[in-house]
C-alpha cells in the first residue's frame, strides 16, 4: 500500500488581515480616549458654570441684604467714615472694591460685611446727598414737597462652593431721608 500525502500549495501569507485589524483597533482606541477626555472637560465646564451661578446668586443676595440694611431706617450717616471697620465707607476711596479684604476672617482697615449663609460680602460707600424739588406736573396727588435723598454705592462679592468662581456686582441705591 502506498501512502500519498497531499500538501496544500505553498502560499506566502503577508498578514494583511492582522495589520488592518491592529490599525482599526488603534483608531478605535484613539477615538475612545479622546471622547473620554472630552466628556471630562464638559463635566468640569458644567461644574464651573454651577459654581459661577452660585457665586452670582450669593452676590445678588448680598446686594439685597445691603439694600435692606440701608432702607431699614436705623442707619446713621456718621457711620460712613474712612476706617472701614464695619463695611461702611465715605466716598474718599476710589475703586474701593479693589482694596477691601473680602475674606471671612478679615481684619484691619478695609473690611467687608461677610454673610456666611450666602458665602458673600458687601461694602457700602456713601456718595452724598441731594435735594429733589417736589414737582407735581400732572396736578394729581397734591403737593409732593422737597425731600433730601442719600445716594450709596453697594459693591457685593459672591464666591462659589469651595472658593471657586467669584462674582462682583455694583449698584447704586437711593434712600430718602
Amino acid at each position: 500500500m502506498r501512502c500519498f500525502s497531499v500538501q496544500p500549495p505553498c502560499r506566502s501569507e503577508s498578514g494583511a488581515v492582522l495589520i488592518s485589524g491592529l490599525l482599526m483597533l488603534t483608531v478605535m482606541t484613539v477615538l475612545g480616549v479622546s471622547r473620554i477626555q472630552s466628556a471630562q472637560l464638559e463635566t468640569r465646564m458644567a461644574g464651573n458654570f454651577g459654581h459661577r451661578v452660585a457665586a452670582f446668586e450669593g452676590a445678588e443676595a448680598a446686594v439685597l441684604a445691603a439694600e435692606s440694611f440701608l432702607s431699614g431706617g436705623g442707619v446713621s450717616l456718621d457711620a460712613f467714615d474712612d476706617d472701614g471697620a464695619d463695611g461702611l465707607y465715605n466716598d474718599d476711596i476710589n475703586q474701593l472694591w479693589r482694596s477691601v479684604d473680602w475674606g471671612l476672617e478679615s481684619s484691619g482697615r478695609h473690611r467687608a460685611v461677610y454673610l456666611p449663609a450666602m458665602n458673600a460680602s458687601y461694602v457700602i460707600q456713601r456718595y452724598g446727598s441731594f435735594e429733589t424739588m417736589g414737582l407735581n406736573i400732572s396736578g394729581y396727588g397734591g403737593d409732593v414737597g422737597d425731600t433730601r435723598r442719600e445716594l450709596f454705592l453697594i459693591t457685593a462679592r459672591g464666591v462659589g462652593p469651595g472658593g471657586t468662581g467669584q462674582v462682583f456686582i455694583q449698584t447704586t441705591y437711593e434712600v430718602s431721608m
